[in-house]
């Protein structure tokens, strides 16, 4: 596996075995279903690998370290719980990995202790750098895939086994996996945040947080990679963990290292020293607690909406406010339910992969299983049911939540009956007032259509009496002239002249007529003219 160049350690005879280590390209054992110890697994390509850790070092690996190391000695040894910088790293974990029968290593992100505390611009990322990261990996001879699944994090992935040999003998064996879990957090952020914020505007996509709003919590994802190596030649057991929990909230991140802190350092009330997988042991049930809270807050959540549903004294329409939140916030958490499914089956089968290599250490060793042996495996087996009871307890949400769905929609159609009723009344009172107002279009109708022919019985007597004036004007108004005074002569006088005003009369009455006629053709012509023109545009 191919990253960047180690430095040459000063005089050190390791360097040619670290730089090797980190480049080759092992094929790790991973348990199989049946009772074979160990089944050969497909990893994926060194440049594939390169290329993919390369984007992990560059968004999730800061530019300083400070990773914590405990270590023990044995018998009665001090426990030395250390703080390791970049600088003092190398000396550190090669001195304890061949002096201490305990050697762990927790990679953790930038813890908030305190509010007094100014965090770095990079607090979301790891606390280690990436050649720090390269060293620990060459240090403790980490298998390609289990770096292949860290730097691929945000996918599922599965665990891997493999024994360790030295000439031709086994000597050890190695065990990673990582461990999904869902952590119930204060949520601080106004609902407007909420809204705004890129993951809480997201929800539907479980790799965002979960907000229940009722609860005033947030459900939030984050993952344990841990690798695990035990030498039965020797006795020394190495850890390395890599913790991606948000360091806002650092209780629930250092827990787990409490925990092994306190029964490193008081191995005799706790008779579990001898069995290094007290450490598995505590991470599961640390996670197991975890996802149990989770789990209870979102059953509370979905009582919540239940109750909210049921007490509705008024059904809202279907595209109120209220009823398209909870539509959402339904959806998102039965989305995010699916997501949990999937992660509970990878922790159950991490717990079946546990027992199988915790038996397999001590068949193949020549240890005698004790105490200690037993109160693990008993341990073991009770997280087991654990988490069968969180698989159950998740599948009951689920079929809660097809409830609450039903619910919904069971009111969204009543709103819905109610909302077509009341447009239906609404319409029934818009028709009764288009009939009322048909009927009164009517009434006009026809007083208008008897004014019109009140109207054109007045046009066609206005018309009569303007033909009759056009007949008679002419010959009164010539004989009203013809009878002035200018005209009194002796040739005008006398009824042999009558046909002076025929000849003016009957001309000028044509003439009229004709003026007349000629008239009303041209305007009969405009009028057919302008209709034709309305029509067609």
């Amino acid at each position: 596996m191919k990253f960047q160049n180690l430095k040459r350690f000063e005089g050190s005879s390791d360097s040619n075995r670290l730089h090797r280590s980190i480049l080759r390209h092992g094929r790790p054992n991973v348990i199989a279903d049946d009772n074979s110890p160990s089944a050969s697994s497909n990893l994926p390509y060194n440049d594939e690998i390169q290329r993919e850790f390369e984007i992990f070092a560059a968004s999730c690996l800061s530019e300083d370290t400070s990773i914590r190391s405990m270590a023990l000695k044995e018998p009665r040894g001090s426990l030395s719980d250390t703080i390791l910088k970049e600088q003092h790293i190398l000396s550190s974990m090669l001195s304890e990995r061949a002096e201490y029968q305990y050697n762990c290593l927790f990679v953790n992100r930038f813890l908030l202790k305190s509010k007094r505390v100014s965090a770095p611009h990079d607090a979301a990322k790891l606390r280690i750098s990436r050649r720090t990261l390269e060293r620990v990996f060459a240090i403790l001879d980490i298998p390609s895939d289990f770096v292949y699944a860290l730097s691929r994090y945000y996918l599922p992935c599965g665990r891997g086994y493999r024994s360790i040999f030295s000439k031709g003998d086994s000597v050890g064996s190695e065990l990673w996996y990582i461990l999904p879990l869902r952590m119930q957090v204060r949520c601080t952020a106004s609902p407007r945040c909420q809204i705004t914020s890129n993951s809480g505007s997201n929800q539907m996509d479980p790799f965002h947080h979960l907000h229940l709003p009722n609860q005033a919590v947030d459900i939030r994802g984050s993952l344990i990679a841990l690798t695990f190596r035990y030498n039965k030649s020797c006795k020394s057991t190495s850890m390395l963990a890599v913790n991606f929990i948000d360091g806002r909230w650092p209780k629930t991140a250092q827990e787990p290292e409490s925990r092994i802190k306190e029964v490193l350092g008081d191995a005799e009330r706790f008779c579990l020293k001898s069995d290094p997988f007290f450490i598995q042991l505590i991470y599961l049930t640390s996670v197991t607690r975890l996802w149990t809270n989770a789990l209870n807050s979102i059953h509370d959540q979905l009582i919540a909406y239940e109750i909210r549903l049921q007490n509705d004294e008024e059904v809202q329409p279907a595209t109120s406010m209220p009823l398209q939140d909870t539509n959402r916030a339904l959806h998102a958490i039965a989305a995010h339910l699916h997501r949990y499914a999937s992660e509970l089956k990878s922790l159950d089968d991490t717990m079946a992969a546990m027992i199988k290599y915790h038996q397999l250490v001590w068949d193949c060793g020549s240890n005698t299983p004790g105490e200690a042996f037993q109160r693990v495996e008993n341990g073991l087996h009770h997280i087991v049911s654990q988490l069968k009871a969180i698989k159950d307890f998740e599948l009951e949400l689920e079929k809660k939540i097809q409830n609450s769905l039903a619910l919904l929609f069971n009111r969204i159609q009543l709103s819905n009956d109610r909302v077509m009723l009341a447009n239906g009344a609404a319409m029934q009172a818009i028709m009764e007032a288009t009939q009322e107002e048909t009927k009164v279009s009517r009434s006009l109708a026809v007083k208008a259509h008897k004014l019109s022919e009140s109207m054109r019985k007045d046009s066609l007597s206005m018309r009569t009496i303007a033909v009759c004036t056009m007949f008679f004007l002419p010959g009164t108004s010539f004989a009203a002239v013809l009878s002035m005074p200018f005209f009194d002569n002796d040739w005008m006088k006398g009824p042999s002249r009558f046909w002076l005003w025929i000849v003016i009369t009957i001309p000028s009455t044509v003439l009229a007529f004709a003026f007349y006629f000629y008239r009303q053709s041209r305007n009969n012509a405009k009028y057919k003219t302008g209709n034709a023109i309305e029509m067609v545009a």
